[in-house]
């Protein structure tokens, strides 16, 4: 009984500090697009923006459209300012040997071309409030 009452107690006093990690409170902004390569969506898309004056770096996944929602810690968005995007896509290629388990392995294709995962084509700007960021990718 006494150890419950431990437990329940500093179960109280994290949520009275906002999650225990002492709620960081940061201005974010609200960050969808569409990402296309060669004219076509790319669902399944690894989007990241990394800001530029440091921080937590946001990431999404592109639905089945190509579209994505930023996320940052749990919350929708990213932080203000500019930042540096990079987008991969890495799927299954053809089969490349058995695991330890006895499963097939597929080799790994990475689909984007390395300009756009390397951090130097892509940039984007996040304000206050609704941003829209679509990245049209080709891959010659």
């Amino acid at each position: 009984m006494k150890e419950q009452l431990t437990y329940l107690i500093l179960g109280l006093c994290c949520i009275s500090l906002g999650g225990c990690g002492g709620g960081e409170t940061v201005s974010l902004g609200q960050v969808t697009g569409i990402v296309t390569l060669d004219g076509e969506p790319l669902p399944g898309a690894i989007v990241s923006f990394s800001p530029v004056e440091g921080g937590r770096t946001s990431v999404a996944t592109c639905d089945e459209s190509g579209a994505y929602v930023m996320m940052y810690v749990g919350q929708k968005g990213a932080l203000l300012g500019q930042h540096v995007v990079t987008i991969s896509h890495i799927v299954d290629g053809k089969p490349n040997g058995v695991g330890p388990e006895g499963e097939e392995v597929f080799e790994s294709i990475e689909m984007v071309p390395e300009k756009y995962r390397s951090g130097e084509e892509l940039k984007a700007e996040v304000l206050e409030g609704p941003n829209e960021h679509n990245f049209v990718l080709s891959s010659k």
